[in-house]
């Protein structure tokens, strides 16, 4: 046999920990969302820690992908690590296994026929609007409790991801025509959501008083902390839950900017908003998570039916004798 070429040689000397840094790099080069970044960058920082930064990615094989998913148990602070996380963090070696293959690094798949464990479905339970304006009177409507109001107002009646809102920028919202554009988002494509007349107001009023503050003055962010830095996702966690706790919200209701996307999606769908239009507000590409938020939506539908009595008015108006 003859010598290999040096790419060859190359590609199977490289590291876990090189070939990490270059899909990083195809990543961000395609545009990518930051949240979904950092996550990669997590998970596979993860995978080389437990399996060997410097092994090989030539030698990598389907026990490998099992050491990972078997040593998956705990968290940084050491709790119990749930089924669906290790599953997010094994889709995200996924994605660089097939990526890996793409390139030419990789042969086969090391992580084809792995099975994954199985994730507990956890029932949704929306936030109410009675709820949620439980929630806005506990927060003061001045300094950083106005922004954090219009904040989770703004969640509440979007259904943004938060990551997304966080990364709106002030000239991304246009008041009068009552959408925003969204750029850093989950899947990397731009899209523009809509909110209504009483969002509108509460927006037009927070960018007047923040065009009046110098500290938000170099800050392009709609969403920022106190010395002018973009708020940060745990902040508006943990801001939220803190107000849903003083709110006497504590009946299985977890209070966070991921429930309350849920909570709009499915209000949307009570009110009679096309299923479709609801996806495309969320920014979903299929319809599984739809799929779920029908199923909740649905128990209006007896009452609705009730109400609309399409037969009765028929009968009622005589239309049809019996």
């Amino acid at each position: 046999m003859g010598a290999k070429s040096a790419t060859e040689k190359d590609r199977e000397e490289l590291s876990i920990k090189d070939a990490i840094e270059l899909f990083l790099k195809s990543c961000r080069a395609s545009g990518l969302s930051t949240s979904t970044l950092i996550q990669y960058d997590f998970s596979l920082g993860k995978f080389a820690e437990l399996i060997g930064a410097e092994k090989a990615v030539a030698t990598l094989s389907v026990e490998d992908a099992d050491k990972f998913l078997a040593n998956l148990t705990t968290t940084c602070r050491g709790k119990p690590l749930s089924n669906k996380s290790r599953r997010n963090y094994f889709r995200c070696v996924s994605a660089w296994d097939s990526w890996l293959c793409d390139r030419h690094y990789l042969k086969e798949r090391f992580t084809k026929g792995v099975k994954l464990p199985k994730a507990q479905q956890k029932a949704i339970t929306p936030i109410s609007p009675e709820e949620f304006a439980s929630i806005l009177n506990v927060i003061p409507n001045r300094g950083v409790g106005r922004r954090d109001r219009v904040l989770y107002s703004l969640l509440f009646d979007t259904g943004g991801r938060v990551s997304e809102i966080l990364a709106v920028e002030r000239r991304d919202v246009d008041v009068e025509r009552r959408v925003i554009l969204l750029r850093d988002t989950k899947n990397g494509d731009e899209r523009p959501i809509s909110f209504g007349p009483t969002c509108q107001n509460l927006l037009r009023d927070y960018l007047t008083r923040m065009e009046g503050d110098s500290r938000y003055q170099r800050q392009p962010r709609l969403f920022c902390s106190t010395n002018g830095s973009p708020m940060s996702r745990h902040d508006a966690y943990r801001r939220l839950k803190e107000a849903g706790r003083e709110a006497g919200i504590n009946h299985g209701v977890r209070c966070s900017p991921h429930t309350l996307r849920h909570s709009a999606a499915i209000a949307s769908l009570r009110a009679g908003t096309n299923p479709l239009t609801v996806m495309q507000q969320l920014g979903h590409k299929d319809i599984s998570m739809l799929k779920k938020y029908t199923m909740i939506a649905e128990v209006d539908l007896i009452a609705a039916s009730e109400k609309a009595d399409l037969l009765g008015k028929v009968i009622g108006r005589k239309q049809v004798s019996w």
